[in-house]
């Protein structure tokens, strides 16, 4: 056996190396200004707010909104390996070590000895063992996490995993480190002792417990006093859910709350230029890991032809959305990757299908759709998307395609469109890079394996170099060596803009505004603020 950490994942050191809390506590003048937060020092109870929206549940495993798994479930639970808060590398949580088989076909993980769970349980290898059984039977898990072959996972002792995969993974051990994936350990007995309610109450190892949910306005978590680490120096941590993000700045200035994890540009400008009191961006460099995409559904008639899409991507112009909805964070994109994704190919600065609307014409000429059709579009209520789907119907209205706006919420997309692959023509979803790996974002969202109703590839992507494009994903994956991945990352790039599976318009550097005392959190990948054991305020 032998200790084996590929380097992309030692590549995460950059998702977290340039944490900073520039503070703006001054006026426009230079003069130090006081304000609510100036009084915060030696507070012990954080209030944050997200306008991710109010969850369904607080289940770890089954549920799209970002609030619950990055907000809430981010503090409650952990996983075997973590991204550090320092932005160091990849780093040991509930397992302090582990190592791949030779053949990269396993991995042996060893755990911590005298990590509780919330309700006192120690943690065991039973019940990794047991947590792993229960993402092999979630969809949304084993998408992520699918060469473990999660049958034959075993316990060697109370404190050793073996796990065999059924294909080596590059990008496994950044996957189960990221947050956003949510391959957090659950206790076996709490698990079977709860039933339904668990998704009520979790039960995790995390520094902070569930206390209560109000229903409509808050989360509120409290100190686990027993955790591993250390005794947290926050008492309580509470999440409230502000859907405007206007109102939410008015909570923070006035003291409502401490944190706001989303922010308009416009604030963030008005922090910056020290307009405020007391308040400070927290930011973090090379995380511009969220690509805003207009996704094609490859099932329709219209969006199956290539030639379309091209005529789609040289009629969209993406500096102008970027100025629209991130101008101060944003950055336009060429490749399918953001410019902060390990593998990101430099070279690509020359966008191929850069606006051009009489080239976009003739594209529509070759497509015999020079008069143009009607599409579906479907967004959800968040601005940045409302504003990109305004923006491109107008666009694309200039190569007469009538693009037709549906706005619904995620679960809702899913349920009625997505999974099914029919009713729709495109579609406005993310992509977060948010370990670095660019098999987290690609695989399950662009592989042809996954083009079937029910999975997880919502472009249902099957066109004339699928094959060769899912060939490409799958030699990524099990490539160890970090200079013959990267190539093999640049030859998927160029394959992708070849075949336009996607317009991959723009990306986002993650910020967060917060008072000045807030000390001890970060920006991760995903664009949610850290909270650790060690968060306080000075």
């Amino acid at each position: 056996m032998k200790k084996r950490v590929l380097a992309v994942g030692l590549c995460i050191a950059m998702l977290l190396s340039g944490c900073s809390g520039g503070s703006t506590g001054t006026s426009p003048e230079g003069k130090e200004t006081t304000g609510a937060a100036s009084s915060k020092a030696g507070k012990t109870s954080l209030v944050m707010s997200t306008s991710a929206g109010e969850p369904a549940n607080l289940h770890p495993y089954n549920t799209s909104n970002l609030g619950v798994k990055n907000a809430v479930c981010g503090t409650i639970f952990e996983t075997l390996v973590r991204i550090g808060m320092d932005g160091s590398t990849l780093e040991p949580c509930l397992a302090e070590s582990w190592e791949y088989g030779d053949d990269n076909l396993s991995l042996t993980f060893h755990l911590r000895k005298g990590v509780h769970f919330h309700d006192g349980e120690e943690m065991k290898a039973s019940d990794v063992v047991f947590t792993m059984g229960v993402w092999g039977e979630s969809s949304k898990i084993k998408a992520t996490v699918s060469a473990i072959d999660f049958a034959n996972v075993k316990a060697e002792d109370d404190y050793t995993v073996y796990v065999p995969l059924k294909v080596a993974d590059s990008g496994l051990l950044a996957n189960l480190a990221d947050m956003q994936n949510m391959c957090v350990i659950v206790g076996e007995k709490s698990w079977n002792d709860l039933g339904e309610e668990f998704q009520n109450r979790p039960v995790g190892t995390g520094p902070y417990k569930f206390k209560e949910w109000m229903q409509g306005d808050r989360i509120e978590l409290e100190r686990f006093d027993d955790y591993w680490e250390g005794t947290p120096a926050l008492e309580t941590v509470t999440i409230r859910y502000i859907n405007e993000l206007s109102q939410a700045m008015i909570e923070l200035e006035t003291g409502g709350v401490d944190a706001v994890m989303e922010s308009n540009s416009a604030d963030v400008q008005r922090v910056q230029n020290g307009e405020t009191q007391g308040l400070k961006v927290i930011s973090s460099e090379g995380t511009s890991l969220r690509a805003n995409n207009l996704n094609f559904n490859h099932n329709s008639t219209y969006m199956s032809n290539v030639l379309v899409r091209k005529a789609i991507a040289c009629a969209i112009d993406k500096n102008a959305i970027c100025n629209i909805i991130w101008p101060i964070e944003g950055n336009t994109n060429v490749s399918v990757l953001t410019k902060d994704t390990w593998g990101y190919n430099a070279a690509l600065e020359e966008d191929p299908y850069a606006y051009d609307l009489e080239r976009a014409k003739q594209y529509m000429a070759e497509a015999g759709y020079e008069q143009g059709f009607t599409v579906k579009l479907l967004t959800d209520s968040r601005s940045y998307h409302t504003q990109t789907a305004e923006a491109v119907q107008n666009m694309l209205s200039q190569i007469n395609i009538k693009v037709e706006i549906e706005t619904l919420e995620l679960a809702a997309q899913k349920d009625q469109y997505l999974l099914k692959g029919e009713g729709y023509d495109m579609y406005l979803l993310d992509l977060v890079f948010s370990n670095m790996d660019p098999l987290y974002g690609l695989y399950r969202s662009s592989h042809p394996q996954f083009s079937v109703p029910n999975s997880s590839q919502y472009t249902y992507y099957t066109g004339d170099h699928a094959q060769e494009y899912g060939a490409l994903l799958d030699k990524i994956m099990v490539e160890f060596d970090e200079t013959k991945k990267q190539e093999l990352t640049y030859e998927l790039q160029d394959l992708f803009l070849e075949d336009m599976i996607w317009v991959s318009i723009c990306s986002k550097e993650p910020l967060a505004l917060a008072v000045e005392g807030l000390q001890g959190t970060c920006i991760r990948g995903n664009g949610q603020l850290a909270i650790d054991y060690q968060t306080h305020f000075e």
